[in-house]
């Protein structure tokens, strides 16, 4: 859940005052990055074109004649790429403008007959998304297409992807990142990086109504599960452990 509250426009300069904020980005001129690991070039039945593989993604490439359920993209899910050691994981670097992406990942497992035989770890902007993931599991079985979506904000114009093996190889399907609705001018972005110990922060003491979101390292946090407001207060939920490097960043939407 995202909470809704109202802000008056002054807010914008007690913010930059108190937290150091910046002016969200427009991304009006971002083309929707996707691709097919491993490749060849995909054009999918809605006419979008998925690109083959970057070769620097390293990894092994591998595909699957096996026909995929639940989607009708299947040519995505049977090329997929792997990474086989936690101390060389795979990595997907993008270079975009500032801003709120929605980023979607894309499995299926077409190799392994049961649950345990693949675990491994998702990363973006080296914040966790998915620990312990099995494909087979989390799927129900296996040539199942399966998504992962995140709300990811970035602020150093780059969007970085990993993934780390656990118990046999980490593999990936393909990608899609596009744009989510374009920032206005009136969009500011308190940065705050929390001191050692920190399970709160505050927010300028003045009445704030209309749309904040918060983000943990560029992901979108729910609010309820993983922080709650009180008054003018962030409370971060006991499981967060928030760290000194961590990048806590909240959107303000008047």
């Amino acid at each position: 859940m995202i909470s809704t509250r109202t802000l008056p426009t002054s807010i914008a300069t007690a913010l930059f005052a108190v937290c150091g904020c910046v002016v969200g980005t427009a991304q009006n001129s971002f083309a929707p990055i996707r691709i097919r690991c491993a490749g060849p070039s995909y054009t999918d039945p809605q006419g979008q074109m998925w690109s083959a593989d970057p070769g620097y993604a390293g990894g092994v490439p591998s595909s699957s004649t096996a026909s995929i359920s639940t989607t009708n993209l299947g040519p995505l899910y049977e090329s997929s790429r792997s990474w086989n050691s936690a101390a060389s994981p795979g990595r997907y670097s993008f270079t975009m403008p500032n801003g709120t992406y929605s980023v979607m990942l894309k499995f299926a497992e077409t190799s392994m007959t049961q649950p345990g035989q693949r675990i491994f770890n998702v990363s973006i902007n080296e914040q966790s998304v998915l620990t312990n993931f099995d494909i087979f599991a989390s799927a129900g079985g296996a040539n199942i297409a399966l998504d992962k979506q995140y709300t990811v904000a970035v602020s150093s114009g780059e969007l970085e992807i990993e993934l780390a093996a656990v118990i046999g190889a980490a593999m990936m399907s393909a990608i899609q990142i596009t744009a989510t609705s374009a920032q206005s001018q009136y969009d500011v972005m308190a940065k705050i990086q929390p001191t050692i110990g920190a399970t709160s922060f505050s927010l300028p003491d003045i009445p704030i109504v209309g749309t904040l979101r918060v983000y943990r390292n560029g992901l979108l946090l729910s609010d309820g599960n993983n922080y709650f407001l009180s008054d003018n207060q962030v409370w971060f939920q006991p499981g967060q452990s928030l760290q000194v490097t961590d990048l806590i960043q909240v959107l303000f939407k008047h």
